[in-house]
């Protein structure tokens, strides 16, 4: 069984052309909120004893399976996990976005930091924040060489998602002509309405009364009224 599902099509596509910053940080916040359903299984088989070992574990794990390169000019991916996994290949939104899945499967908090090292510049840097048990900051970037290394930034901008599983709500600002879904090759822009997951329903395992204990039940009973007529009919 595959720990971490294969993609299904939902590759977050922005084209810097129709959108801006502010876009690219609605479609990470948008995509954080079905991620998790690709990493369930893959966050429960994590060997860890505390948040840190969590986070260590996502840090090397990507860091070995995921080479970091920067998307096109004019162009801006954010992978599903089962997309990034099975393309090996992606950036820091992408990377975030596997990670912040996990976490939430396990109930983990965690916020995204998006930040500039340049006042001039936008945020154009993204990672997770995660506050261990004692309440210190994990800086989760699997960009940098060195767990748990932040780096020194001008501006920042930190960010939670609110979103919830199951039915998807972008905010009013969001340019909604700015982004595609690609699913096995063809496009659709619908992707932006709200969707419904349809999660596995609980199996009851009922054990069935065989037929011959039905037949044998039936019979008893049929048997127990005769012999109750034949009694009063005998009183009479």
């Amino acid at each position: 069984m595959e720990l971490i599902q294969p993609p299904i099509g939902r590759t977050f596509v922005k084209t810097s052309d129709w959108g801006d910053t502010k876009d690219i940080i609605a479609a990470i916040l948008e995509a954080d909120e079905t991620a998790p359903l690709y990493t369930a299984d893959f966050a429960h088989s994590i060997p860890a004893k505390n948040i840190n070992d969590v986070c260590s574990y996502l840090y090397e794990y990507v860091r070995d399976n995921v080479n970091y390169n920067e998307d096109p000019d004019g162009r801006q991916d954010v992978q599903m996990p089962g997309v990034l996994v099975d393309r090996k290949s992606g950036d820091c939104k992408s990377m975030s976005l596997f990670c912040a899945s996990v976490l939430s499967n396990l109930g983990i908090p965690y916020k995204y930091r998006f930040i500039s090292q340049d006042p001039k510049s936008d945020l154009h840097h993204v990672y997770l924040i995660v506050k261990d048990e004692k309440g210190r900051e994990i800086a989760l970037d699997c960009v940098e060489d060195r767990y748990n290394k932040e780096v020194k930034y001008v501006k920042k901008r930190d960010m939670r998602s609110k979103a919830k599983i199951g039915n998807i709500v972008l905010p009013k600002t969001i340019d909604t002509n700015a982004f595609t879904m690609i699913d096995q090759g063809a496009t659709d822009s619908s992707f932006l309405a709200p969707q419904t997951i349809h999660k596995p329903q609980p199996v009851i395992h009922n054990t069935p009364i065989s037929p011959t204990a039905a037949v044998s039940t039936k019979t008893w009973l049929l048997i127990g009224a005769a012999v109750l007529g034949i009694y009063f009919i005998s009183r009479d």
